[in-house]
């Protein structure tokens, strides 16, 4: 299992965002409920998600570029739901420009 703390809660995401690198390489993804809470993110803990794990951002990307502290904060908010799950994000990846798509 790719996402095993978070392979219950794929069902409820209702929307993405994902943050990409210069390669177009999908860094981090966060995934939101209805309500649009954080519910999902990776990479996480053992959690390699869905888009992180592709490697590659999706081909149709709908939605407007987002601000990098709005990711940062729903990426927090994320975090502290799941305090046990520790950060498994490759700080030292090149090529990170901080493009934010929603």
């Amino acid at each position: 299992m790719a996402n095993p703390d978070f392979e219950t809660l794929y069902p409820g995401v209702r929307s993405w965002w994902v943050e990409i690198d210069d390669r177009g390489e999908v860094r981090r993804e966060i995934g939101f409920s209805e309500t649009l809470e954080p519910i999902v993110g990776a990479p996480l803990g053992d959690n390699v998600g869905i888009f992180t794990d592709l490697g590659k951002a999706p081909l149709k990307i709908v939605g407007d570029p987002i601000d990098v502290h709005q990711f940062e904060n729903a990426w927090r908010k994320l975090r502290s739901r799941y305090p046990r799950l520790r950060n498994t994000l490759n700080v030292n990846r090149p090529g990170f420009s901080g493009e934010l798509v929603s």
